[in-house]
């Protein structure tokens, strides 16, 4: 498995799989049964696996680990689908409304169009 993820207003994203669930019961135990859920189901999602501090994700009260429910008032099960998504409000230069399972509701703007990354691509970005 290629750890994928989006860097995105302070947040990264990436889909729910066994490495991530293994990963995010450290840090958010109260989730992890609900994590194994959707995975038992074969119910693809994306998940918050991390927020910055100070960021705009963290201003809104996103939380590591929060599952999101819809981009745009769209379903989306993967990191492809969520990058089209994002990418055609940022090139209208409209609002992106996250909603997540928790009831957190992000409305966020980008300056640029975001891409997929793996961990090598972010580490030359920094």
């Amino acid at each position: 498995l290629k750890r994928k993820f989006i860097s995105f207003n302070g947040m990264i994203i990436q889909e729910i799989n066994f490495l991530i669930v293994q990963a995010m019961a450290e840090f958010s135990p109260g989730k992890f049964d609900r994590f194994i859920e959707l995975l038992a189901k074969d119910k693809r999602k994306l998940a918050t696996t991390f927020v910055s501090l100070n960021s705009v994700a963290e201003d809104q009260d996103i939380d590591q680990s929060d599952i999101i429910s819809k981009i745009a008032g769209e379903n989306v099960t993967n990191l492809n689908e969520a990058e089209k998504i994002i990418n055609e409000k940022i090139n209208k230069n409209e609002p992106i409304v996250i909603d997540f399972e928790s009831g957190a509701l992000g409305i966020f703007r980008g300056e640029k169009p975001i891409k997929i990354l793996t961990p090598l691509d972010f580490n030359q970005t920094q």
